[in-house]
This record gives structure tokens, sequence and C-alpha cells, in this order.
């Protein structure tokens, strides 16, 4: 496959999406000692392009570093007994290595665009066991924000749909890998499990409720309990700066780079609140995003 390559729509293919996660709105790890997070999906997405071409006799992926994606369609095929051959094209507008579930989302694309080529229904927990082969994935191969085994890539429950309203980001700089961080020890008191399970429930029960304030509260805990793992340097500023934005609360990718302030959708203070935001963090990288 060329070195560059032009996406042209009017040739027949097959299209896949997956939205980005922001984060996790939770984190840990549960008193039945697996990993568990909880995903917040927002605006962001890769899309996958499929070209069938009997010429080539297998699949190739563009760009070539994607080779995440490659392993997962090879695997894919070879699991289910398929046989295709093109290109697959990856195209994404989230950012990588900044905790967005961008890998993820670049595999649950071009597992649904092979999908729509093979005209055949998957069960997804049979797609989970082929992500956990490759890397613990984000839970964005399911609608909404679930509870998702990341390192088992098991679905254990959706919460349903956080209301639409805007994150503003401040993405602190570099980037971290997902494969090497989940290989990190990381020594869970009893105490933290048992923190951790009832935060898991406490969620449930205000996504129940639609008690969404509680929600971004709830998330803020996570944060400050895995400030050891991963110390975000503005996190406190951003917990003080909370009430004076009239948000409902925060948000970090507790394996990335980045904070979320999840804004009121009630209140229209979208601009006021990225100005604020870029002035009192002059260093960072400031962005807007949307939950979906």
């Amino acid at each position: 496959m060329p070195d560059h390559y032009t996406i042209d729509n009017s040739i027949p293919h097959f299209e896949g999406f997956s939205n980005a996660s922001f984060g996790e709105l939770l984190q840990g790890v549960g008193t039945d000692n697996d990993d568990f997070l909880i995903t917040l999906p927002i605006d962001l997405h890769s899309k996958a392009r499929f070209y069938p071409d009997a010429t080539i006799g297998c699949v190739t992926v563009f760009p070539k570093y994607k080779s995440k994606v490659k392993k997962f369609i090879d695997t894919f095929l070879d699991r289910f007994g398929y046989t295709a051959s093109g290109n697959i094209i990856i195209t994404s507008d989230i950012p990588e290595g900044k905790g967005l579930s961008s890998s993820t989302a670049d595999m649950v694309a071009a597992f649904r665009c092979m999908q729509n080529y093979l005209k055949v229904d998957i069960e997804l927990e049979k797609v989970g066991q082929i992500l956990r082969e490759i890397e613990p994935s984000d839970g964005v191969l399911y609608p909404g924000s679930v509870v998702y085994k990341h390192k088992k890539c098991l679905f254990q429950k959706s919460l349903g749909v956080f209301p639409t309203t805007h994150i503003i980001a401040i993405d602190e700089g570099g980037v971290l890998d997902t494969i090497s961080y989940n290989k990190v020890k990381k020594d869970y008191s009893i105490e933290e499990k048992t923190m951790y399970a009832l935060l898991r429930d406490d969620m449930a029960a205000a996504f129940e409720k639609k008690d969404y304030r509680r929600v971004g509260f709830i998330a803020m805990q996570s944060a400050l309990m895995n400030q050891k793992y991963n110390n975000k340097k503005n996190l406190i500023n951003c917990i003080n700066m909370l009430d004076q934005l009239g948000a409902l609360g925060l948000i970090t990718t507790h394996s990335g780079t980045c904070i979320g302030i999840i804004l009121d959708p009630e209140k229209n203070n979208v601009d006021d609140a990225y100005q604020l935001i870029q002035k009192t963090f002059p260093e960072d990288n400031i962005f807007t995003y949307k939950t979906i």
C-alpha cells in the first residue's frame, strides 16, 4: 500500500465508526479484585473505510503504524473463519496517548467496518475477547456510559446516557501508553477496593436518579484516588474552580494526560468557562468536547 493515500468516496467501500470516551467517570479495582471503569462518550470519532480489492490477498491497514488495528483484523478474520482482501483506511480526530480511547476506537471502528462488509452479526463479548489479546480496552464497543472490566474486556452494566453538555479539557502534555500504564503494579488496599465498589454502586444509582451532579462528584473522588498512580498537577486548582463555574463536576483520563471540567448543560457559559480556564492554565492546551 502506498505511503500516501486519497480517500475517494466514489469508490465502493464499507464504513464503520466509533466514538471516544473522555477517560473514565470512575476507574479502580472492586472487592472482586477485577479492574473496572465507567465510560463517558464524547464527540470525537474514529472512522474506518474498507475498500475491497481481490488482487491484494489480505487486508492492509493505513496508516501503517496502526498495528493494533492490523492485529485485530487478522485475528478477527482467522477466529471466525472469514476471508477478506483490500485496504482499510483509518481516519480519526481522537488525540493519541491522552486517555481518550483512541486505539480502542480505531479497532472498534475497523470491526464495525468489516462487519458491514461481511454482513454478519457477531456477539460483542466475542469481539471483546479479541480486544483483550491486544490491550486493555475502554468499553466504547458499547453505547452510552457502561461499567466495563477493561483488562478482561467484559461488559458489566449499562448505566444510560449522560446529558449533552460540554467538557473543558486541560491537557497537561505528553503522552501515556495504555499497555505500559496497565502493567504498572497498583497495590490497592482492601479499604480502597471497598471504596471503589461503593462508588460504582453509587454511580449506578446516580444515573438511575438522573442526579448528574452526583455523577460529577463521584468522578472527582475517583480522580483524587488516582493521583498516586497518575498525578495531575492541576487537579486541586481545577476542583477549586468548580463552584465558580457552576460545573457538574470533574473527570480525568486516569491513564492519560487530561483533566475535564464537566459544565452544567443548563448554564450558557461555555465561552466564559473556556476563557477563564485558558487564562488560569496558560501553559496547558485547552480543548472543548461535548458528551454524546
